[in-house]
C-alpha cells in the first residue's frame, strides 16, 4: 500500500450526468488496495505494455556495477520520476549463460552500481535465440509526495531478426467503491505500464483499464466519465490508482449523436472513457470530443414475432469509424443496415492448361456498410449457418452448399 498520495495533479475529469437522482450525489476520495501477481495482463483481457529499446552502448554518467559480460542497456520510461525514466541494464550470470540478470534503478537514484541484480525465473539459449523472464520486479519511485510501490513484469526475446524487452505492469488496484446506495467491485490496470493509472487517450484502446461493476463492459477504460448505476459521472483516478474519484457531472458542453432509429445501443469510446448508451428515437446525447466506434446493436422481430438481434463489432485492426461531438450541434454517423454478406473464395486445384477446376469457400460473414462485422443472435443462440447457392446462367448448374461454424 501507499504511505502518501501523490499530489493532486490528476486531470479534474468531468462528464454528463445521464440520469440525476438523489442517490446521486458526489463522492470523495475512494481508496482502494495494492495488489501484485504475475498475471495482470490476463487479469485485464491482455494489454499492450512498454517496449524498451536495448543497447550495448552505457549513457554516460551512470555509476554502473561490475557486469560478468557485456551488458545491454536500456531505460524504463515513467512520468512519475523527474528524469522521466529509470535506467537499467541486462547482465549474463556468466559469460556462457543467456541474459539471466537484471539491474534496475529501483530507487530513481539514477544510479546502478548499488543495486542488487533481479536474478531471472526463467532463461534459455538455443540457435541463436534468448528468452528470459523477470518476474515482481519491486521500485521505490520517489514523487513530491513520498514514496510509491511499483511492480514490474518483463520478458526479454533475443534472436539475429528480433530485439525484443517488453515491460508489463505487475500491480494492480482493487477495491469496492460506493455509487449512490451501491457498493461496486473496482479495479485499475496500467495497460501501457508507465507506471501511472490515469492515462486516457483519444485512442480509448490504448487508455488504462477500468473494470467497474454496472458498466457494460468486463473491462472498461479510464477516462474523463463513466458509466455507473445507470448514471454518466464524473470519474477522476489517482495517478498512481490509490484512489478514484466520482461525482454527477455538470455543465459540460453537450451534442447529440444521430445513428438512425433502426438501432437500440452503441459504445463509443475516447479520452472521455469507454461509453455504453441506450439509443432513444436514433439518438444519443454525448459530452463535445473525439470518439471511436467500439458497436452497435439492431433487433428486430420476424413474422413469428421472434426477436432477432444483430451485434456490429468495429474491427481492431484497420481504420476506426471516428466522430467528433461539438457543443449543441448534432452529428450524423453513417452506420447500421443494409448489411452485405460475402464469402472469401480460395482456389483448391488447377485443371489442364491452368484453368481452375475446383474452390474453396469460407469465412462467411456478415458486415455493416462501415466494414463492422456482424453476429446475429435469436434468443440469445447463434442463427444456423448459411447456406451458399452457385448456379449457372443458362440452368445448366445448380448446387446449394452448407457452411459450419468453428
Amino acid at each position: 500500500m501507499h504511505t502518501m498520495t501523490l499530489h493532486r495533479t490528476a486531470l479534474i475529469l468531468v462528464a454528463v450526468l445521464l440520469s440525476l437522482t438523489p442517490r446521486a450525489l458526489a463522492q470523495g476520495e475512494q481508496w482502494l488496495s495494492y495488489r501484485s501477481g504475475d498475471d495482470v495482463a490476463a487479469r485485464c483481457g491482455g494489454a499492450e505494455g512498454q517496449t524498451i529499446e536495448l543497447s550495448g552502448e552505457a549513457p554516460p554518467g551512470v555509476r554502473a556495477p561490475a557486469f560478468q559480460a557485456a551488458p545491454l542497456w536500456g531505460a524504463w520510461k515513467t512520468p512519475l520520476v523527474s528524469a522521466g525514466h529509470l535506467r537499467l541494464a541486462l547482465d549474463r550470470s556468466a559469460a556462457d549463460k543467456p541474459y539471466d540478470r537484471l539491474f534496475i534503478d529501483t530507487d530513481a537514484d539514477g544510479e546502478l552500481a548499488d543495486e542488487t541484480p533481479v536474478a531471472a525465473v526463467a532463461a534459455s539459449a538455443a540457435a541463436q535465440v534468448q528468452a528470459a523472464k523477470f518476474r515482481q520486479v519491486r521500485l521505490v519511485l520517489e514523487t513530491a509526495d513520498g514514496p510509491v510501490t511499483y511492480h514490474l513484469n518483463l520478458d526479454l526475446w533475443l534472436s539475429p531478426q528480433r530485439r525484443q524487452f517488453v515491460a508489463q505492469a505487475g500491480g494492480w488496484y482493487e477495491g469496492r467503491v460506493r455509487v449512490g446506495e451501491k457498493t461496486l467491485a473496482c479495479a485499475l490496470y496500467d495497460a501501457d505500464a508507465n507506471g501511472r493509472f490515469n492515462d486516457a487517450r483519444e485512442d480509448f484502446r490504448l487508455s488504462d483499464r477500468l473494470s467497474l461493476e454496472g458498466t457494460g463492459f468486463a473491462m472498461g477504460r479510464v477516462g474523463r466519465c463513466v458509466i455507473a448505476d445507470g448514471t454518466l459521472m464524473a470519474l477522476e483516478v489517482a495517478p498512481d490508482g490509490a484512489w478514484i474519484r466520482l461525482s454527477p457531472a455538470a455543465d459540460v458542453p453537450m451534442g447529440v449523436l444521430r445513428v438512425g432509429e433502426r438501432i437500440e445501443r452503441i459504445s463509443v469510446g475516447g479520452a472521455a472513457g469507454l461509453l455504453a448508451l441506450a439509443v432513444a428515437d436514433g439518438r444519443v446525447a454525448l459530452p463535445a470530443g473525439r470518439y471511436r466506434l467500439n458497436h452497435w446493436e439492431a433487433v428486430r422481430q420476424d413474422d413469428r414475432g421472434y426477436p432477432w438481434r444483430a451485434v456490429a463489432v468495429v474491427p481492431a485492426a484497420g481504420d476506426g469509424i471516428d466522430v467528433t461531438i461539438e457543443a449543441g450541434r448534432t452529428v450524423d454517423l453513417d452506420i447500421g443496415e443494409p448489411l452485405k454478406a460475402a464469402v472469401t473464395v480460395v482456389p483448391r486445384s488447377v485443371g489442364p492448361a491452368g484453368g481452375l477446376k475446383s474452390f474453396t469457400f469460407a469465412d462467411p460473414r456478415l458486415t455493416g456498410r462501415r466494414g463492422e462485422r456482424i453476429a446475429i443472435t435469436c434468443e440469445g443462440r447463434q442463427a444456423p449457418p448459411p447456406k451458399l447457392e452457385i448456379a449457372a446462367a443458362d440452368g445448366s448448374y445448380r448446387e446449394l452448399y452448407d457452411f459450419q461454424f468453428g
